[in-house]
């Protein structure tokens, strides 16, 4: 995957700026709060349809404008234009409206890294889900309707209980554990794959530590009827709520040389271990693709020591393009890209 052209207009800070890209690493550069993290936020759009910092669309906005836009041309895929008001978003493809966002995923395939995602294993639960619902989203175009449609039963469930209606209910369960089951099967086979890769990536970024990935289901099912089974029988309704489990609750837990590493390790252990399951999932979508998907770096080299630098930027230099942001750049056979008075220059 290899973004030729990027134009922005009132995006964030820029008002506007335009930059041609090439094969490899682009190492955009800058000082803090020049806009070097903006500028590859714009592409994560051409992916997810939205930020990956998980801002709204209006705090995409410059400031003072009423709107924003992003054009772009992504070999093989085509011409992207983004527009987004306060009115809304639209997103076009080759000039034609995108209706779902599992289109976009699937045409230009992201995997990022961001400095926060260090303390994954830190953090709560639903930011693990994330990143498989994400991880799944970019390997199964169904993945993202059956998220939503147990989404929907979910709510159904909880909010018709009180009613005691037993047919609708029953309707309700048994569709809810359709969509529960299948989607607890498809991220237990993710997190098998990734484990393989993983062990790869580990063993070139890491040296002799190992990393193993283990899902946390909150129903092991061996079906659907006994997922549907075990999601009734745990059906708990007090004081007016109703507590309902599933994979909504589900997590992950990684464990660095045996030991729970949200727990155990230490910051620059787990950092390394996020790293390295970032590109347990890049080298998995090349694989089950034969492409390469676009890869993002925010500010990943700032905390690690030269080795670790030389080692992640070998495995790096494997993929089609690669984004990389730090407040300066030292290497010498990458393409430099300078951030400044919000314009973007490349340095030769």
């Amino acid at each position: 995957m290899k973004v030729n052209y990027l134009k922005l207009n009132s995006f964030r800070n820029y008002l506007m700026a335009e930059a041609e890209f090439v094969s490899g690493i682009n190492f955009v550069f800058g000082e803090n709060g020049a806009g070097k993290t903006s500028l590859v936020e714009s592409l994560s759009l051409l992916s997810l349809g939205k930020s990956f910092r998980g801002s709204d669309d209006e705090e995409l906005i410059r400031e003072g404008d009423d709107y924003a836009v992003i054009k772009a041309n992504v070999e093989n895929v085509g011409e992207y234009l983004i527009s987004i008001s306060k009115q809304g978003k639209n997103i076009t493809l080759n000039n034609q409206k995108v209706k779902k966002i599992s289109d976009i995923i699937s045409a230009c395939r992201l995997v990022y890294f961001l400095p926060k995602e260090s303390e994954l294993f830190h953090m709560t639960p639903d930011k693990r889900r994330r990143f498989l619902d994400l991880s799944l989203s970019t390997l199964s175009h169904s993945y993202i309707e059956e998220i939503g449609k147990y989404r929907y039963y979910l709510k159904a469930l909880k909010d018709n209980y009180k009613f005691h209606d037993e047919d609708y209910q029953n309707i309700v369960i048994s569709k809810l554990a359709e969509y529960g089951n299948s989607v607890s099967q498809k991220r237990r086979k993710i997190i098998n794959r990734l484990n393989q890769e993983l062990q790869e990536i580990a063993q070139i970024l890491l040296g002799d530590a190992k990393l193993q990935l283990s899902y946390l289901a909150n129903i092991n099912s061996e079906n659907v009827d006994d997922y549907q089974k075990k999601l009734k029988d745990s059906l708990v309704y007090k004081d007016d709520k109703l507590a309902v489990r599933g994979i909504h609750l589900d997590d992950m837990q990684l464990t660095y040389e045996g030991r729970d590493a949200g727990k155990y390790a230490s910051q620059g252990q787990n950092r390394l271990g996020v790293i390295a399951l970032k590109l347990a999932m890049a080298q998995l979508i090349k694989k089950s693709y034969g492409q390469d998907p676009l890869l993002i770096f925010d500010d990943v080299l700032s905390e690690l020591d030269s080795e670790h630098k030389k080692r992640l930027l070998t495995i790096l230099k494997n993929y089609e393009q690669v984004f990389i942001t730090g407040v300066t750049c030292k290497e010498s056979d990458v393409a430099r890209y300078q951030v400044q008075d919000n314009q973007v220059r490349r340095i030769i």
